[in-house]
């Protein structure tokens, strides 16, 4: 994968929508650090509390608590006896393969399964934190490439504290950069429906509409986004070139494996709007 920094590699769809649904908040996550990241993940449905109603943010999280956070972000259909099912599905995808499910997880495991999860590259990124020493051989590069991309940046005095484990709130923040939830630069509501890409800039994730046409090179790596102002359901489809690419349209992933062009078609699942773009592989 080329350009780690031009383009966000991302591996959900995310279509930015307008609704009128409130959520009852967390009573155990008011005032703290991550309530607005956690709060919007319990919007989203990506998180649920316990059966007494709690986060419990500065919980250590289990792995089987990790996947189940991961899969329902991303969106994975998982089926059977949660902690089972939802541990499969990781060692399916490839993030998570080993441990029990109530084992905890160490930051530097969390980092690892994250790099995996986000398809991130090795990088020549020098880290820099107070205890960088005691950072084991097997994690440097995932915590290279996360801090190159300011996914992970340590605590407020430069430690990194690798061999601590991850908390459920921080779990969510780290997640919580990666999608950009609450966090993408638009007016969905005078946007209406759009399409483009999602990408990084020096603050975070940044929504990049496609007026008609989008350049890239061959070994780009991005992911088709939209924003919509109804609940409608987006549906992506080639028209031509399907040859110059590797286009995965559940998640709707695109890598650019040779030159031309690539024309798409973007719809509303109403068929009531719908756009064509071009996508030119230089």
């Amino acid at each position: 994968m080329k350009k780690l920094l031009k383009l966000c590699l991302l591996i959900s769809i995310y279509v930015v929508v307008l609704s009128s649904a409130t959520f009852a908040s967390f009573e155990d996550v008011e005032g703290h650090w991550a309530e607005k990241e956690i709060n919007e993940f319990r919007e989203s449905n990506f998180v649920e509390g316990y059966e007494d109603g709690l986060f419990k943010p500065d919980r250590e999280i289990t792995r089987a608590e990790l996947a189940k956070i991961i899969n329902s972000y991303m969106r994975y259909e998982v089926s059977g006896e949660w902690k089972s099912a939802n541990l499969e599905m990781a060692k399916e995808k490839g993030y998570l393969t080993t441990g029990k499910a109530d084992d905890k997880i160490s930051r530097e495991e969390a980092f690892v399964v994250f790099a995996r999860l986000m398809q991130l590259d090795n990088v020549e990124y020098e880290v820099s934190y107070n205890d960088s020493d005691s950072i084991d051989a097997w994690a440097l590069p995932a915590i290279k490439s996360l801090s190159s991309v300011k996914y992970i940046k340590g605590y407020p005095d430069n430690s990194l504290r690798p061999l601590q484990n991850i908390t459920r709130a921080e779990v969510v923040t780290i997640l919580y950069g990666y999608t950009g939830i609450g966090g993408v630069d638009i007016d969905v509501e005078e946007q209406g429906f759009s399409v483009g890409y999602l990408s990084h800039n020096e603050y975070g994730i940044e929504y990049v509409e496609i007026d008609d046409e989008l350049e890239i090179e061959v070994g780009d790596i991005i992911i088709l986004a939209a924003t919509v102002s109804n609940d409608e359901e987006i549906e992506f489809e080639i028209v031509s070139g399907k040859e110059k690419v590797d286009f995965d349209s559940e998640s709707l992933m695109l890598e650019a494996l040779k030159k031309g062009k690539v024309v798409f078609n973007a719809k509303t699942s109403n068929g009531e709007d719908k756009i064509k773009f071009k996508i030119n592989i230089k």
